[in-house]
C-alpha cells in the first residue's frame, strides 16, 4: 500500500507541476485529474491508518496537508471555470 501511496503522490505532484507550463484550456483537465488523485491518496491514507500501517498522529498530519492541497487545487479549478 505504501508503494501505491508514494506512486500516487508523485503522479499528483507531476500533474500539478505541468499546469504552470501548459495552455489555459488544458489546465482544467489536468487539475481535475490531480484533484481525483488527491481524493485517492486520502482514501489510501485512511486505509493505512485502519490497517495500523501508520499511527493516528501521522494520519491526522497527512490528512490536514492533503485537505489544504485539495482546497488549493479546488480553488484553482473554480477560478479556471469562472474565467
Amino acid at each position: 500500500m505504501g508503494q501505491k501511496i508514494e506512486s500516487s503522490i508523485l503522479e499528483t505532484f507531476e500533474l500539478l507541476s505541468k499546469t504552470n507550463a501548459i495552455d489555459k484550456t488544458k489546465k482544467l483537465e489536468i487539475l481535475e485529474s490531480a484533484n481525483s488523485k488527491i481524493d485517492l491518496i486520502k482514501v489510501l491514507i485512511r486505509l493505512s491508518k485502519d490497517n495500523n500501517c501508520i499511527n493516528k498522529e501521522s494520519y491526522l498530519n497527512l490528512q490536514e496537508n492533503l485537505h489544504e492541497i485539495g482546497k488549493m487545487a479546488g480553488g484553482w479549478i473554480r477560478y479556471l471555470k469562472n474565467a
